[in-house]
């Protein structure tokens, strides 16, 4: 048994897994393998104890990760993972498979109460990015005291130039110095703040731009919907290489440069540590699904271990791995590679691959091989990939405060972990209501669109065909009793009315649609609805605006909390990256704090909205005394900036400025013929009133006309022959 712990020691060794440099080391290995209570349990299991003694091997720093990653996983699954995938189904308007186990026969209509309400939160979210202003900005921090180095710098120049001056005006007195040193001062504070305006118009810059290409606000969008409908919602902050290619001369060239990126992290991949309130208070694990292609690539990478990927591509490369097994469980069934014929199915197999980002002691990374790992006891922020038992990469923290680069945010935010509310789970008891409603409505307006039928068979006749059908004019034929009794056809049937209940079921069902409105914060008014339900309140400016206002304090809320936890956070690190970035030039820096504009950018949209609406109301009942000071196409913009924020087809439902001019002309025209025919109306009348007739009248007026035509057309031609 020694020879065979022996070999396989060997072979670990090989591996380059781990390092054994003494017999001693070798000793203390067999020692811990024999004395394992994990060993003696997996022999009774039927493991083999080779698996066992690399079990055993793996470096510290791959079980510190693994046993954080197991952690996270069973914390999560024990609870959180339950909500996420019932959150999925109501937002997909779906029953979860339990739910239509339970449900009987007969309709199984899903009321999507849980859907529209999402989507009205998620459009009011989206709206904090969406706007023409960006959803931050920089505040400059006071300016600080002058170092006593540029003082005396301030000092020295004032009293060199203060002397020189004294040589050609004696007359000069102290006095003049101190003011010409207060001068000095305010000058070089003017300087400084000219210098930092300029910094702060070049980072915006730099920053919108970053934005921009890192598509953060793609990013943005799909983190809305995750944030009204899941627990939690992330975004990640990647350094990305991106290839470019340019042409230059006749030649194309492509470029790979490192970019910032952003990109939304699905809630069901992400699992922080058990306990934490925030996202840097403890290790965060990230689920990553690579492809074999993917794996393969990832050799070639700075960074990246090749011998660990290969190792993985031979063990696990025709079946993947699986994250959500104990590595140990899926070390042993997976000792031996199937391939049928020697073919892989490369575009099927999966390799599940979990990010970690947290601390780990200095003595772990320098048995690693982290060079720079100074003080043994001292904790450092890596980041590290873990792929079944190989960690395939490990780097330390690019973020020197020790950040992790990712953001969350949750609808109804817990203080005590990660993991709040979202809208789906608010609303869950009154969603389940609203759906045995909505199923019971079908199943009565089925049920008593006709009667049941109570048919005695022992009174028909056969002939009478299937009693089961019945059809206008169809012929029943009794049975005779053999008795003296007449039988009727009532006798053979009853017929029995079932209850229409659908107003009741309408009734309740209008109610839980409130009861949603209170739970979820987000009111049919939000909606857009305005119906009798809100009351006459609605029907006014005042009372709509009220309504307004308390349907808006939940969004506040909300968006609020994504200022704290994803626009300021985000925008402060990558503020951070670019200054302490040696490539970004030394005048587009400056001290700053971050301000987020997200919430604000919302209410101020709503708010503008609302006073653009009121404006246009008091210009259209107060047109006519306006119209000599505000014609129409000035109306026509406000109208189109109107329409575009209601989301109408502006073009479609306001004139454009060329069909107001192409109307003005048109008008013109039809009052100048009106005119026209009003004045030959009237020469007409005068001569009826002199005492001509009315045809005669006629016919002298189109007379006098052809004459006055002829008339002008020869004053033209003989104009034509003097030029």
């Amino acid at each position: 048994m020694a020879d065979k712990r022996g070999s396989r020691l060997a072979k670990i060794e090989e591996s380059g897994v781990v390092q054994i440099r003494s017999n001693d080391e070798k000793a203390l290995i067999e020692s811990q393998i024999a004395t394992s209570p994990d060993f003696n349990s997996a022999k009774a299991g039927g493991v083999e104890e080779e698996d066992h003694e690399a079990f055993i091997a793996i470096p510290p720093l791959v079980q510190h990760i693994q046993k954080g990653w197991e952690r996270a996983r069973d914390d999560k699954n024990k609870g959180i993972r339950t909500i996420l995938d019932n959150a999925k189904y109501r937002r997909n308007n779906e029953y979860t498979p339990d739910e239509l186990s339970k449900i009987p026969s007969g309709s199984r209509a899903f009321n999507p109460l849980t859907a529209r309400k999402c989507v009205s939160a998620e459009a009011t979210v989206v709206d904090m990015v969406a706007g023409e202003r960006p959803p931050y900005d920089f505040s400059a921090t006071p300016l600080p005291e002058i170092s006593d180095q540029t003082i005396t710098q301030i000092t020295d120049a004032v009293s060199k130039d203060f002397m020189e001056r004294l040589q050609e005006d004696p007359s000069l007195q102290p006095q003049d110095a101190f003011e010409q040193a207060e001068i000095a001062h305010q000058l070089y504070e003017e300087e400084i703040h000219a210098e930092e305006k300029e910094a702060y118009t070049r980072m915006k810059k730099r920053m919108d731009d970053q934005l921009h290409h890192g598509k953060f606000v793609d990013a943005f969008k799909e983190f809305a919907y995750d944030v009204v409908t899941y627990p939690a919602a992330i975004v990640k902050h990647e350094i990305v290489n991106k290839k470019t290619s340019k042409w230059k001369g006749n030649k194309l060239v492509t470029e790979v440069s490192p970019i910032h990126s952003w990109r939304r992290v699905s809630p069901f991949l992400f699992y922080p540590s058990p306990n934490m309130k925030h996202v840097d208070d403890g290790d965060t694990f990230e689920m990553i699904k690579y492809k074999r292609k993917d794996l393969s690539m990832l050799r070639s990478n700075k960074g990246y271990r090749k011998e660990a990927i290969e190792r993985i591509l031979d063990t696990y490369g025709s079946q993947g791995v699986n994250a959500f097994e104990d590595f140990q469980r899926r070390k042993y069934s997976n000792t031996e590679t199937e391939e049928q014929d020697g073919l892989i199915d490369s575009g099927n197999v999966v390799f599940d691959a979990v990010e970690f980002w947290g601390s780990v002691s200095g003595e772990l990374l320098q048995e690693w091989g982290i060079k720079g790992i100074k003080d043994k006891y001292e904790e450092y922020d890596i980041s590290a990939i873990l792929v079944d038992t190989e960690v395939i990469r490990v780097v330390l923290n690019p973020n020197k405060e020790g950040n992790k680069p990712y953001y969350t945010a949750s609808y109804d935010p817990s203080p005590d972990s990660i993991w709040g509310q979202g809208i789906p789970q608010k609303i869950k008891d009154t969603q389940e209501m609203a759906n045995t409603t909505r199923r019971n409505m079908n199943n009565n307006i089925n049920l008593s669109a006709g009667p049941q039928v109570v048919v005695n068979t022992s009174l028909l006749d056969p002939k009478s065909g299937d009693f089961t059908t019945i059809r206008p004019f169809k012929v029943w034929s009794m049975r005779s009793t053999g008795t003296n009794q007449r039988v009727s056809a009532s006798d053979a049937f009853q017929f029995i009315n079932v209850p229409n209940v659908v107003g009741d079921l309408v009734q309740a069902e209008q109610y839980l649609t409130q009861q949603a409105d209170e739970d979820s914060g987000v009111t049919r008014l939000s909606e857009g609805n305005l119906n009798d339900s809100q009351g006459s309140a609605a029907s006014t400016a005042t009372g709509a605006t009220i309504l307004n206002e308390n349907a808006n304090r939940m969004s506040r809320k909300v968006m609020s909390g994504i200022d704290k936890g994803i626009i300021k956070p985000l925008i402060r690190d990558l503020y951070m990256f670019n200054m302490m970035d040696k490539a970004v030039p030394a005048v587009e820096k400056f001290d700053a704090d971050i301000m987020a504009f997200g919430a604000l950018n919302v209410n101020v949209k709503q708010e503008l909205n609302a006073r653009r609406e009121k404006f246009l109301l008091l210009i259209l009942q107060n047109y006519a005394s306006l119209q000599n000071v505000y014609p129409p196409d000035k109306l026509m913009v406000l109208l189109r900036e109107i329409a575009g924020n209601l989301e109408l087809p502006v073009d479609q439902v306001v004139p454009s400025k060329e069909e107001m001019e192409g109307g003005k002309e048109q008008a013109m025209q039809q009052q100048i013929d009106q005119i026209k025919q009003q004045t030959e109306m009237q020469t007409i009348n005068t001569m009826v009133d002199g005492g001509m007739a009315q045809d005669e009248a006629m016919q002298a007026f189109q007379t006098g006309q052809l004459s006055q035509q002829m008339q002008e057309a020869d004053k033209q031609e003989t104009q034509q022959q003097q030029g």
